[in-house]
């Protein structure tokens, strides 16, 4: 998700079998994981001016849903300013918003409505779901 909000990044990612034991590099392991994440991260690139994340599955049962959460929360991510993605790690980091206020020296108004712009409260919603679809999808 970093990498999504940062900007610069395509990301692709495969579920599926991965051979054992690993390489030492993703080019030396092998896998369906491996060319499924190769054909996500393909696919982002072709997208990358409205989907810079995409999740590819072997099992597909599930998977459309996760990738689906996945590309909401990247939506929301990939269109934040700065200070957008500031105040929205701080406020992933369990600060309050009169911390928050207190340590920029600005009022708490000005920091609600940057949490708000930021889509600081559906990002946790997405991720929440994200990650309920994924337990659900590995079982």
């Amino acid at each position: 998700m970093e990498a999504v909000e940062d900007g610069g990044w395509w990301v692709g990612v495969g579920l599926g079998n991965v051979e054992h034991p690993l390489g030492i590099t993703t080019r030396e392991s092998r896998g369906t994981a491996f060319w499924l994440a190769r054909e996500a991260l393909d696919r982002a690139k072709a997208r990358r001016a409205t989907r810079p994340l995409v999740l590819r599955a072997e099992e597909p049962e599930g998977a459309k849903d996760l990738d689906a959460s996945l590309h909401a929360l990247g939506f929301i991510l990939s269109r934040r300013t700065r200070r957008q993605r500031e105040v929205a790690m701080l406020f992933r980091d369990d600060w309050k918003v009169d911390q928050i206020a207190t340590e920029w020296a600005v009022k708490q108004q000005a920091v609600r409505q940057l949490l708000q712009a930021a889509g600081a409260e559906e990002e946790h919603e997405m991720r929440q779901l994200a990650c309920r679809l994924a337990a659900t999808v590995l079982a």
